[in-house]
């Protein structure tokens, strides 16, 4: 019998977290388990460069954010850009899809975590910013190869190390259904990019989907155990400033 499981999910913060939300989160993390965050952290927009490190990571750092995946937001065409934009994140990322030109991996493709005897495959894929196809002709130090064909190759060689596999993604709802159908094993998607709130995870076959909006509005806290979501809410934070 496979123990119990909290996990809390956020995705999109856009920056967004003032102190009655970044108080409730707190409060929710320090009864759970895992606390994984999709992507989009940061204020700063695709290709503007932030000036000095990003508030929110500060916030990030002391509600210790298990592991995390990268959004569009973080990422940008430019090596000196893109580390501007993650300056002061402390936590875990895991990001498969994500190149640079010397056909290397920016950041670990996956993690495997052990909570209550279990052990847990998270590995992370984002939308493409840069496909592989077009890199060589603009100018970009960085390429994202397509995140299904990642995903299809990676899924089974997770299934072997571990005993559920959650994918941490930024590609928007309607792809992760298709991911979902694409990558039966994977046990829980926790996605984002599409700002789409879920009351419900989306359940596919045996995968269950979780999205919670944007900008701190919501955070989604699921129980699992024994291959299923036993219990799920999607928690309004507080929005009072």
């Amino acid at each position: 019998m496979m123990s119990t499981i909290k996990i809390l999910h956020t995705s999109d913060l856009h920056g967004k977290l003032n102190k009655s939300q970044y108080t409730a989160l707190k409060k929710i993390r320090g009864g759970v388990d895992l606390y994984f965050d999709t992507g989009d952290v940061i204020k700063t927009g695709n290709l503007t460069i932030p000036s000095t490190t990003e508030e929110i990571w500060n916030k990030l750092n002391t509600l210790n954010v298990s592991s995390s995946t990268l959004g569009n937001r973080e990422a940008h065409p430019l090596p000196q850009a893109a580390q501007m934009k993650t300056a002061g994140q402390k936590h875990s990322t895991v990001c498969a899809n994500y190149f640079n030109q010397n056909h290397n991996l920016i950041h670990k493709p996956y993690e495997i975590l052990e909570i209550n005897n279990v052990k847990i495959a998270i590995f992370g894929i984002m939308i493409p910013i840069v496909h592989q196809s077009y890199y060589k002709k603009i100018p970009s130090y960085y390429y994202w190869k397509n995140p299904f064909y990642i995903a299809s190759n990676l899924v089974p060689i997770l299934k072997k190390k571990s005993d559920m596999i959650i994918a941490l993604t930024h590609i928007g709802l309607d792809m992760d259904i298709l991911l979902s159908q694409l990558c039966p094993d994977i046990n829980i998607i926790l996605g984002g990019h599409s700002h789409d709130i879920l009351k419900v995870p989306l359940k596919i076959n045996n995968t269950y989907i979780s999205h919670t909006g944007s900008h701190g509005e919501f955070a989604g806290v699921m129980e699992w155990c024994n291959e299923k979501m036993v219990q799920y809410e999607l928690k309004s934070l507080d929005t009072q400033s």
